[in-house]
């Protein structure tokens, strides 16, 4: 995500190490990669000339991947065929774009003003804290606080590196609790940095002891985790995730115990918003028409996931308070009655 906003905030020349796939379309899509920049010739809001898209910022691997295939489906169906190009970024979750917007790393320099809303992708990305039940009861965990003060040996999970908004509110939720994520070396475990199918896999395994992050929940991965091995719930302070939540642009939830067989009440939590950027650079008209697309299909894009079956206008229309509506987003959100 880093490198896809300096990408459509005028940054080029990067590169990314891992996983990279381009993928062409009439309608270009690039998951990973730099982009070029080129304005949208001005047209009727309403006219039906296809628009031209590079899209980047998203896992190869993820149900991103699917519902981009969907709504790229979408835009060849209402507007085929173009020589235009507009830039966008899916998936952007609230600290990448806050530290953007600053220039804090990854960012040489800040994005503010360069980057505007399109729409709201997701805003039931929860967070989980698991651990394998058998190193719970022998080291005597039950809260993340209980981490801190008796310093067990254990393999931590977490998001990817480069995963910020994951990983830094593991980092900011276990110093509110009097550690470091590099504290865990210290004591003599290890770090495993994967992707949520990865982890749960691993922990499956007995490779990992606890993990922290953040899925769609409940998710059936982690129900198939428990019917397999002990697992349990580590409490977490409800204080310290509110104020965390807070700083990080999340917000508070609780998780309920009917969601896994092994809680035994419900848990605080917190969720995460997942934006889709335009460049500022993009013109009205073709933001207008990506967002038309998507809001006049509703029922194509819940039908993608079951992590999109509450996808809607209202959702697609809630934003980051660090960035402005796109123009063309702006234009459609105001003809549906969603904002002034």
């Amino acid at each position: 995500i880093g490198p896809a906003l300096r990408s459509m905030a005028g940054a080029t020349g990067f590169k990314l190490e891992g996983e990279t796939m381009r993928t062409s379309y009439r309608i270009a899509m690039a998951v990973v990669g730099c982009l070029t920049f080129a304005p949208g010739a001005q047209a009727d809001f309403n006219d039906k000339k296809p628009i031209n898209i590079t899209a980047t910022g998203i896992s190869t691997r993820s149900i991103f991947k699917g519902i981009m295939e969907v709504m790229h489906g979408l835009y060849r169906q209402h507007y085929p065929g173009t020589d235009q190009k507009a830039d966008i970024a899916m998936a952007v979750p609230p600290v990448e774009l806050r530290n953007g917007i600053n220039g804090d790393a990854p960012f040489p320099k800040s994005i503010k003003g360069k980057v505007m809303h399109a729409f709201t992708i997701m805003d039931n990305l929860d967070f989980f804290f698991i651990a394998q039940k058998d190193w719970s009861e022998k080291n005597g965990i039950k809260t993340i606080a209980d981490i801190g003060t008796k310093k067990p040996k254990m393999t931590l999970g977490l998001s990817r590196r480069g995963t910020y908004y994951s990983n830094t509110a593991a980092a900011q939720v276990f110093a509110a609790n009097g550690f470091k994520i590099a504290d865990v070396k210290k004591w003599g475990g290890d770090i495993a940095y994967s992707n949520t199918r990865n982890g749960i896999k691993d922990m499956t395994d007995g490779k990992i002891d606890f993990m922290f992050q953040g899925t769609i929940q409940p998710d059936p991965r982690i129900k198939r985790l428990a019917a397999a091995r002990g697992i349990v719930w580590i409490s977490a302070n409800a204080d310290t995730l509110k104020k965390v939540a807070k700083e990080l642009g999340f917000h508070y939830v609780t998780t309920p115990k009917t969601y896994y067989p092994f809680m035994t009440k419900a848990e605080p939590s917190m969720r995460v918003d997942i934006y889709t950027m335009a460049g500022a650079h993009v013109s009205a008209e073709t933001v207008y028409k990506m967002v038309k697309a998507i809001g006049e299909n509703i029922d194509k894009i819940r039908a993608v996931h079951a992590a999109f079956r509450g996808f809607s206008l209202k959702q697609m229309a809630q934003k980051s308070a660090l960035v402005e509506y796109h123009p063309g987003a702006a234009r459609y959100y105001r003809e549906k009655g969603l904002i002034k």
